[in-house]
Formats: C-alpha cells, structure tokens, sequence
C-alpha cells in the first residue's frame, strides 16, 4: 500500500464536460482558494490542447482549427486532451506534504491511483521515470510536466488516458 501523502484529501469529480478555458479556469481558482489538499479531476467538451505557461502560440498555432488552446498556469509542454480523464492536485503551502519534492508527490499520487483502479477490477500501468524520458524523446511534448509557479503551492497533475499512469 503507497504511504500517506496527505492528512486530509479535498476530491472534486467534475461531473459534466468543460471547455479548455473553464477547466483551466476552475484549475486556477482551486489554486487561488485551497484550504486543504485538493484533488480535481475532469474531462473536456471537445478536443483541446493545453501549453505551458511558458510555452509559445506559435508552437500550437496550426492546430487551432481542429482543437479548442488553452493556455495552462502550470509549466511543461504541449499535452492533447479528448476522452483523457485529466487531474490536478493543488497543496497550500502550510500542509506537510508541501515539503516533499515534487517527484514523491508524483509517485506518491500516481502508485495510490493505480492502487484504486487496481482495486476496482482495472489494470493500470505505472511507467518508470526511464521509460517515461524515452517517451518524451520519441513523443516530445504530449506529457504535462507541473512545476512550481507560485511559492504559496506545490502543484501535481497529469493526464490520465485508457487507464495508463505515466510517472513524471
């Protein structure tokens, strides 16, 4: 069983479909408003593609036609959204959990979700941090890579597709 990350786990489950712009939206206020551990997840109206805060338009620009961009808070590249399940965590900085590195609290999120899909009859597949930089090389930019933008949070999320953990 993963070790306890949090005291206490807010959990939101977004019912209905949002656009990219309201589920960034909803993502940033969660951000602004988190009393405790936050987990957030969601789905998306139509197909999406969400960059980085750091990202350029020009390196997405060509797929405004077929996708609804969104621009992310968070850092990292570009991720294809559709029929994902996609989370995110928000942690206010006075939790404990706010002191672990941000790989633990990854690894720590991803090896609990696997074990509540493993749980409910799934069968989830967890790749390790080597397999996941041989992605990145083969596939460069389809993972969201969550960093620290405000100094007041720890911020984890990734998408989620058929099922397949990616550790980041």
């Amino acid at each position: 069983m993963t070790e306890q990350l949090f005291g206490r786990l807010q959990v939101c489950h977004g019912v209905s479909r949002h656009s990219a712009a309201m589920n960034m939206a909803i993502d940033e206020a969660l951000l602004e408003t988190a009393v405790y551990p936050t987990i957030r997840f969601y789905r998306w109206r139509s197909p999406a593609l969400s960059f980085g805060y750091f990202g350029k338009f020009s390196d997405v620009a060509v797929y405004t036609a077929e996708r609804d961009l969104v621009r992310r808070w968070t850092g990292g590249g570009i991720v294809f959204h559709g029929d994902d399940l996609t989370y995110s965590v928000v942690i206010p900085a006075n939790d404990p959990a706010f002191d672990e590195s941000s790989i633990a609290i990854y690894e720590k999120i991803h090896r609990a979700l696997c074990e509540g899909l493993a749980a409910s009859g799934q069968d989830p597949e967890l790749a390790s941090v080597a397999a996941l930089d041989e992605r990145r090389k083969s596939r460069k930019g389809d993972l969201q890579i969550a960093q620290r933008r405000k100094p007041r949070f720890v911020i984890a999320g990734t998408t989620v597709s058929r099922i397949r953990f990616v550790l980041t």
